[in-house]
């Protein structure tokens, strides 16, 4: 019951989020947002979200910079950089567990993207806080 909860609590807060900050886009955008938010710890690519939409990789890309001003990948990396700020204040997670729990294959690339968006190191930010 308790997981059912927040599994409730989670999606509220995706819809509410998409909501605020992208109320004019479209409908397929919003259910791809959706995905991204809470399958970030999965592989997600251009195909994968092709084939669940059921619509072309190309579309996909272009509609989604079109209506949110940003690419589909910096879209996924900054909210797997997000969540990883949490995991790194919260837990007692080594930088390279924290990269797998956010969907990054290797800690070096969730490093440098990491530094990319708050211009510091995991481990520097975790030490910062």
């Amino acid at each position: 019951m308790e997981n059912f909860f927040e599994m409730f609590n989670k999606a509220i807060e995706t819809k509410q989020i998409i909501y605020q900050y992208y109320p004019q886009s479209n409908y397929l955008v919003k259910k791809i947002i959706e995905h991204i938010n809470e399958y970030y710890n999965q592989e997600i690519s251009l195909a994968i979200l092709s084939e669940k939409f059921e619509v072309s990789p190309a579309y996909i890309s272009r509609l989604f910079k079109k209506e949110t001003g940003q690419g589909l990948f910096d879209y996924i990396n900054e909210v797997r950089v997000e969540r990883s700020k949490i995991l790194l204040l919260e837990t007692q997670l080594k930088v390279y567990e924290v990269a797998e729990k956010v969907g990054f294959k290797s800690p070096v690339h969730y490093s440098i993207v990491f530094n990319k968006y708050t211009g510091m190191s995991p481990k520097q930010y975790q030490n910062a806080m």
